[in-house]
Formats: C-alpha cells, structure tokens, sequence
C-alpha cells in the first residue's frame, strides 16, 4: 500500500478509499517494515545490515558475494541475488 508520502498518491482515488474503508475496520493493524523483520529474522533492519546494492551492470559478473542479498538496478531492470548462507 503506498503510504501519504507517495508523490501523487491522491490521484490514486480508489485506493485511497479502499485504505478509508480497510481502516475503519476493527480488524485494521499497521506494521512497519521493521516490525516484520523482526518477526521474520529476529532484528529489525536485518535486510538493511544483509543487503549490497548497487547499480545495474550490462554483463553479470559474479565473484565472492559481499552480502546475503545483492541488488543490482537501473531504470527498468532490477536483479536480486540471494547468495546462500555459509552454515
């Protein structure tokens, strides 16, 4: 759901009506980006502390990752690595 600091979210007519209906609802609960990380991973900027982004590349080129997660983006391309855990 974009939240109200999304530029031009109140052209977005009935997704805003749909948050009024969602929020008024006494089932409604909000959770922040942190609060499910740390339900997921047991901290709450875990993705933040495990993740190397940086600009997409024409050719991939993978060596000794730096970070479990790798993101790599540009205008209309983004990839996600995930390298796999050392035990």
């Amino acid at each position: 759901m974009p939240d109200d600091e999304t530029e031009n979210v109140d052209n977005l007519l009935l997704i805003k009506k749909m948050e009024s209906i969602i929020k008024e609802s006494d089932d409604y609960t909000e959770y922040s980006s942190n609060d499910i990380e740390q339900l997921m991973f047991g901290k709450p900027n875990y993705l933040e502390e495990n993740s190397f982004s940086t600009s997409h590349q024409s050719v991939n080129v993978y060596g000794i990752p730096e970070q479990k997660y790798e993101i790599r983006s540009e205008d209309n391309a983004i990839d996600i690595q995930v390298n796999k855990s050392e035990a």
